[in-house]
């Protein structure tokens, strides 16, 4: 309760729907964290991740269904920071030890453009050989990558439904306030 929050299960649902129905068969999840650097659901082995970040494995999972392990695999990579160099270098490590992927998904823009970088380097072209979405939603205009696929975080939408929280929890301290998951929609692409 008393909280308002992207709704990252619901989002990654419809990303691995659009991905599967796109042909995608080998998806890589790439996110911040600390511990593994690297996984296959359903375990995540010892990595350390945060509550947004299992959500979006937790929303992958559900929108894959019962093909996960049949004819679609998920990887699930964890970069040390949320930069282009720590995704370029999870990325590097995962298909120098013969990791498959035609789709990536990340936890932020910075880290599909990391992706990215180090898909170019080899060759593979982005979005013909993999697909690549972010997960932050920032304004890209000003960036290489102007059309990236992305979901967008309601930041404005978050801020004014807690202020709105708030003053209710200030007004009536004793009713419970429940939790909001937010529209989180896929843009860009």
């Amino acid at each position: 309760k008393n909280f308002a929050s992207p709704d990252f299960h619901g989002a990654s649902r419809l990303v691995a729907e659009a991905l599967i129905q796109a042909g995608r068969r080998s998806l890589v999840i790439l996110l911040t964290g600390s511990g593994a650097k690297s996984a296959t659901p359903p375990s995540f082995g010892s990595a350390h991740l945060g509550v947004s970040s299992q959500q979006r494995v937790n929303g992958v999972i559900s929108g894959i269904g019962p093909r996960l392990g049949r004819d679609i695999s998920l990887h699930i990579l964890v970069a040390d920071d949320p930069y282009e160099q720590s995704a370029a270098a999870a990325m590097d490590a995962y298909l120098d030890e013969g990791g498959k992927v035609d789709a990536i998904y990340t936890s932020g823009d910075f880290l599909a453009f990391g992706a990215i970088q180090c898909l170019e380097k080899r060759g593979l072209r982005v979005p013909q050989d993999v697909s690549v979405i972010g997960g932050t939603g920032m304004d890209l205009s000003q960036t290489p990558y102007p059309t990236l696929t992305r979901i967008a975080q309601p930041l404005r939408q978050t801020g004014q439904t807690l202020a709105a929280m708030l003053r209710r929890l200030i007004l009536e301290p004793h009713v419970p306030q429940p939790g909001v998951y937010l529209p989180t929609p896929i843009i860009g692409g």
